[in-house]
């Protein structure tokens, strides 16, 4: 049975991988591989649905916080904006529906989980997934690698940027898409890398270096992938979830690191503490070194240079994606005062123009959600991160956390890092978001149905 759990989680993350780099290729091609889309959703909910049945299931706290949210979103869209197909669009759609991306993050999360604890139930099951991981990785390298010498032949002479009929400003649902899918990337390397860590040397040595030279690989092209499309916001996503993830993978080699990160409550002052800040920024300066010249390296060989990239604004600062921000701002008080405290989801169409919405989570949250919107999602945010970091998943010190402490913190940095980026730079239905969350905030916990010292999360 698990052989056989082992085997549909690879083929479900392998499925959802087509579905987002096929819709990246494609990228005048409107929503293409819906099949797979279909088959990613049956198959979680297959799994989700088995662990209900046959498991002990926690419903926690977060969840009812987002759902208030959710309802109080549906019903301004709704009300405010008299297309019906919006609601549609916000929620199901396939470029910003937000609770899709939520539900499939969701998902993820269910069989990442699953897969890895199976993994870990025995030296055979574990090499059997280390097989399969082998095969999804190498599945992502052709993928990733398909896309990028596709848009390679299309590239413009004077610019790093594809030219192509019918292109022309489509860059952000697929540099969305290269994000999501970098961040299962990242996250299931990771998760992998920790799971084979404290076993034999050779062994070890080799799964290590083997796995982090292809996803150092995967992590060079998406980055390039993404200002290829000209998409920044991908650019950066991939960018800082790439140096969040390696900087963890070298600094929990740390076994000094590990054993203070295991045997205590961990809070986000843990972050701060001397013995983790001083290692994670050592680790962080050498990661972004390596990284910034090994991407030197690869675009002096392509002879790519780098004031022809679009987040150099291509050498033209009047081209400043920045500045471009910073003009739109200053809308946010004119759509804010038109409806402060419950906000308006048509309010950029109402006074300053269609797509004229502040650049910003927060500030649109305020704005088309009101503060009543905006405290909503705060309070959501907040009783997850609360429950993410909450110290054990068992009260008897005796029975090691499948997910431990450094996997939370991980998780946290992850988030931050796309909660910064969506802050910033996104409309609060960017799906990178949603997804993240519904990937990293596991919203309902399974476990085994045993004694109250042998639960374990799955």
């Amino acid at each position: 049975m698990k052989f056989l759990t082992i085997i549909v989680a690879y083929i479900t993350l392998i499925l959802m991988n087509m579905y987002l780099m096929v819709n990246i290729i494609n990228i005048q091609g409107g929503s293409l591989g819906l099949s797979w889309l279909f088959a990613v959703i049956l198959l979680g909910g297959m799994f989700t649905i088995f662990l209900t049945l046959f498991k002990v299931t926690y419903v926690r706290r977060s969840l009812l916080f987002l759902s208030i949210f959710y309802i109080y979103f549906i019903l301004h869209i709704a009300i405010d904006i008299p297309d019906p197909s919006a609601i549609w669009g916000y929620v199901f759609g396939t470029t910003s529906g937000t609770l899709l991306f939520y539900v499939l993050g969701f998902f993820m999360a269910i069989i990442i989980n699953r897969l890895l604890l199976d993994a870990n139930s025995s030296r055979w099951l574990l090499r059997f997934s280390l097989a399969g991981f082998t095969v999804y990785n190498l599945s992502a390298v052709g993928m990733i690698l398909f896309a990028f010498s596709g848009f390679a032949t299309v590239l413009r002479s004077d610019i790093f940027l594809i030219q192509a009929p019918g292109t022309e400003g489509l860059y952000q649902r697929p540099g969305d898409f290269l994000s999501i899918a970098f961040l299962i990337q990242s996250l299931v390397f990771y998760r992998m890398q920790m799971l084979v860590d404290g076993r034999s040397s050779f062994f070890r040595i080799c799964i290590y270096y083997i796995f982090t030279i292809t996803y150092v690989t995967i992590y060079i092209i998406s980055m390039m992938t993404a200002q290829m499309i000209g998409s920044n916001k991908g650019f950066l996503a991939v960018a800082a979830v790439g140096l969040v993830t390696l900087t963890f993978l070298f600094a929990m080699r740390s076994d000094k690191l590990k054993k203070f990160l295991n045997s205590t409550i961990v809070y986000p002052k843990h972050l701060f503490a001397g013995l983790v800040l001083k290692r994670f920024l050592s680790v962080f300066a050498l990661v972004l070194i390596f990284s910034g010249l090994l991407i030197w390296g690869v675009m002096t060989q392509l002879d790519i240079s780098l004031q022809a990239t679009r987040v150099m604004s291509f050498g033209d600062d009047s081209q400043s994606p920045l500045s471009s921000r910073m003009d739109i701002l200053q809308n946010f008080h004119i759509h804010f005062l038109e409806s402060p405290v419950l906000g308006n989801m048509n309010v950029d169409a109402e006074t300053t123009g269609d797509g004229s919405y502040v650049h910003s989570l927060l500030g649109s949250l305020l704005t088309h959600t009101g503060i009543l919107g905006f405290l909503f999602f705060l309070s959501y945010v907040f009783c997850a991160i609360k429950e993410l970091l909450a110290n054990g998943i068992h009260q008897d010190g005796r029975y090691p956390r499948f997910i431990s402490n450094g996997d939370k913190i991980f998780f946290f940095s992850i988030f931050l890092v796309l909660f910064g980026i969506a802050t910033i730079g996104t409309f609060l239905t960017w799906a990178p978001l949603w997804f993240g969350m519904g990937l990293l905030f596991q919203a309902v916990i399974h476990r085994s149905r045993l004694s109250h010292h042998e639960h374990a999360i799955i």
